[in-house]
């Protein structure tokens, strides 16, 4: 098992990572902080590191569990052939489950698993910080398919894994301003072996198939409509336009939109990055 905790600047990164065994390997987490739970989960290629701020603001007064998804960041990096959008959710929920934890408020980004959960279980949901995701079929929208159908190619399959494309050019080219080296260096270390990269390439490509997933989550949809919703937007989002938010703000009773004037798909970070 290899988790590279010597690869991260501590003074960046100052939490004591745990393990918790799951069927398919150990995941990694912070536990840290004590009253009202917050689950963090973060998209596809990062992982906790890119909640950090966050999770040092809110730790002295809540609660703050924030893990690195199977694959990602400090967690086990073995068999990466169970590593769909929808086994990811899977997982998500056994750490919950093993957790114990049984009322939460949830802040997630990008891949819809965290939804996928809240609608299993919506009452052991309070609140919901949704940054820049979905839970409903894109496959029509221009931008996301082309993205989508040169990463899941042969091509896309090779550059990913040979040159970790994801990770180390088309995940910064999202955010907005400037990321230093030192910092972002953070963000593709842990997926500095080319056998640790499938991962990246296997979520779009199952992200594309699994259609039907994504319509069954959205079908679901009334089974959170009466949770409390912040939603992260990024002005400078080349991915997620006004509509995209207008479709999230159709859901829920009360929403709140949150605009970032400076920011890309990665608000949250591109505001308080250093």
């Amino acid at each position: 098992m290899s988790h590279h905790k010597n690869c991260f600047d501590s003074k960046k990164y100052p939490f004591k990572s745990s393990y918790k065994s799951l069927q398919k390997g150990q995941m990694g987490y912070n536990d840290e902080g004590q009253g009202d739970v917050l689950q963090f989960v973060h998209d596809n290629p990062s992982w906790s590191f890119y909640f950090r701020k966050i999770i040092k603001g809110v730790s002295r007064f809540n609660r703050r569990i924030a893990i690195d998804d199977l694959g990602f960041g400090l967690s086990e990096k073995s068999d990466q052939r169970w590593f769909s959008a929808s086994e990811r959710a899977g997982y998500l929920e056994e750490f919950i489950e093993k957790m114990d934890i049984t009322k939460f408020s949830m802040v997630m980004h990008d891949v819809p698993i965290v939804l996928s959960y809240a609608l299993k279980f919506p009452e052991r949901i309070n609140k919901m910080v949704i940054d820049s995701s979905w839970m409903w079929n894109m496959s029509d929208g221009f931008r996301i398919q082309v993205m989508s159908r040169l990463l899941v190619g042969t091509l896309g399959k090779f550059l990913v894994v040979s040159f970790n494309l994801i990770a180390k050019r088309i995940y910064r080219n999202v955010f907005i301003g400037k990321v230093s080296d030192n910092v972002y260096k953070h963000y593709h270390m842990h997926l500095s072996e080319p056998g640790h990269r499938h991962v990246t390439w296997l979520l779009p490509k199952s992200l594309l198939s699994q259609r039907g997933w994504l319509q069954g989550l959205w079908d679901r949809r009334d089974a959170i409509r009466k949770r409390k919703v912040l939603l992260a937007r990024g002005i400078k989002d080349s991915m997620l336009d006004e509509k995209h938010f207008e479709q999230w703000q159709s859901v829920f009773y009360d929403s709140k939109v949150e605009k970032f004037k400076n920011s890309g798909y990665c608000p949250e970070v591109s505001r308080i990055i250093s």
